[in-house]
């Protein structure tokens, strides 16, 4: 008889202590124009502030969504937070991060990873919303 062993699934697991910088995680929101105005507005608010861990990746991880590439530049690594999508942003020490991808890590609700593009600095108008 045949004898199986059961092999367990990689397991990704963090410490608190390698959550080592402080980030602002900003919600986005449309609003609809105001009488009189046919302009929408986007609206910004700071979901919350947390510590993270910062990963610089090096090479390229390019996500195709409608034939879009992004170029992931960094994985940022959170407690799990419910609610966090990738309309979000984030700001780390004043530059800007388009959230790609959010990553529920082993479906635990313990840690998000974050899949970000490096978006610039905020002094720049352009690299605001």
């Amino acid at each position: 008889m045949v004898a199986w062993n059961k092999k367990r699934i990689n397991q990704k697991e963090y410490c608190i202590s390698d959550l080592d910088k402080r980030i602002t995680i900003y919600s986005r929101s449309i609003l609809a124009p105001s009488t009189g105005s046919s302009d929408y507005e986007e609206n910004f608010d700071v979901k919350t502030k947390v510590f993270a861990a910062v990963i610089t990746k090096t090479g390229k991880t390019i996500f195709d969504d409608s034939n879009i590439e992004r170029n992931v530049t960094h994985e940022i690594i959170i407690r799990y937070i419910d609610g966090i999508t990738v309309e979000a942003w984030i700001d780390i020490n004043d530059k800007r991060f388009d959230l790609i991808r959010v990553e529920n890590i082993n479906e635990k609700n313990r840690w998000l990873k974050l899949s970000c593009s490096k978006r610039g600095l905020n002094t720049s108008k352009t690299n605001f919303a």
